[in-house]
């Protein structure tokens, strides 16, 4: 009960905090530029991305807070480059990618 409080507490600070209160459509936009620049369209970052680790770096905005992980679950676009690397987690980026078209 007492984590449960300090974790409710800790959200509703995060919410007052500029970054975490940007509109859902401008973190969308924003995910997509580090997304964009993570996924290598410059050749050297294609030619790294061989890992889980590398081809997935950008994910990492989705563990600052809630609003943000639930802002980027919330844009299929965001999951529609599929690296094969992934293995077992390409299937749950075409389940988030919905309908969007796909870069393989």
């Amino acid at each position: 009960a007492i984590l449960y409080q300090v974790s409710v507490a800790r959200a509703r600070r995060n919410a007052l905090l500029a970054p975490v209160s940007l509109p859902v459509e401008l973190l969308a936009r924003i995910f997509a530029m580090v997304a964009t620049t993570e996924h290598g369209n410059d050749a050297d970052c294609v030619r790294n991305a061989r890992t889980e680790e590398s081809a997935l770096g950008w994910i990492r905005v989705t563990h600052v807070c809630q609003r943000w992980r639930s802002a980027a679950l919330a844009c299929p676009t965001l999951w529609t480059e599929i690296d094969t690397v992934l293995g077992e987690g390409v299937a749950e980026l075409l389940a988030r990618s919905c309908n969007a078209p796909l870069s393989v």
